[in-house]
């Protein structure tokens, strides 16, 4: 707590004393001493200077290689990571990044995945925006040279739909390669929501992406009827074919059935 106060308060007081003593701050060729200040650095304020020096001295590489014991110690360093790829301070192909792909992966990249899913309310600009997709695709390239899929990774990248703004062109890959892990550790549901988000503007690439939802996932409940309303909502835009096939799928969700037998009920070329 004691480099909580100091990194805090000294950045305001003394940018230069910051910068001259860092080091001595978080002193990487220590590593108890280094784990101390990183642990208490979980607590501060996230700063953009605080960020780049701690970059520029090797800190946060040395940081990411310490086996933290506090109970949100990775957590938070992995949020700082993600804040400054965020802010542009940092890029995919940073030895930051290449570290967290090649050697702690599967819980780091989850734990990133997380952060962006709690700031997904937040006014990004589009830089940003594009930022979240573009870590995205390296999600998913990463994970495809696995052994065995990453599902908590995968998963948990469905948290990202909320940053899609359709689902046209590389955006519908981006869903279609996640969908199938979305219903992994409760995802589904809020999943469900942002396709009837998207479904307004690119009705037909969200039929495709459920399609490849429902062939992995078959739902025993519809949280409020989320299911019912997309599958309603994509007859129609037009898709009545699709809308049938799914609730033939689906039949035994309440109120799928009865959307069947609406559908069907309806001459072919009825709106």
């Amino acid at each position: 707590l004691v480099i909580m106060v100091v990194v805090g308060n000294l950045e305001y007081l003394s940018v230069e004393w910051l910068e001259a003593n860092i080091k001595e701050i978080f002193p990487v060729d220590r590593r108890a001493n280094l784990a101390c200040a990183i642990g208490g650095l979980a607590y501060a304020s996230t700063s953009r200077k605080v960020y780049r020096l701690l970059r520029d001295n090797d800190g946060l590489d040395a940081a990411l290689r310490l086996d933290l014991k506090g109970r949100h110690g990775h957590e938070k360093l992995m949020e700082r990571v993600a804040v400054g790829y965020l802010w542009g301070e940092d890029t995919l192909d940073s030895s930051r990044f290449k570290f967290i792909f090649e050697s702690k992966a599967e819980e780091a990249l989850a734990q990133i995945n997380f952060f962006f899913w709690t700031i997904r309310g937040e006014k990004l600009n589009e830089d940003q925006v594009q930022r979240v997709l573009q870590y995205w695709r390296r999600c998913l390239d990463w994970a495809t040279s696995q052994p065995t899929p990453p599902i908590k990774v995968l998963s948990s990248l469905s948290g990202l739909v909320s940053f899609l703004p359709d689902a046209s062109g590389e955006k519908s890959d981006l869903l279609l390669s996640t969908a199938p892990y979305v219903h992994e550790h409760h995802g589904a549901y809020d999943f469900l929501k942002e396709l009837r988000r998207l479904v307004e503007g690119s009705p037909k690439e969200v039929c495709t992406v459920l399609r490849r939802f429902i062939e992995t996932h078959e739902p025993m409940y519809d949280y409020e009827d989320r299911m019912r309303k997309l599958v309603a909502r994509l007859a129609e835009l037009g898709h009545r074919a699709e809308a049938i096939e799914f609730c033939d799928r689906l039949r035994t969700l309440p109120g799928l059935y009865e959307l069947f037998l609406t559908l069907t009920a309806k001459p072919p070329d009825a709106k």
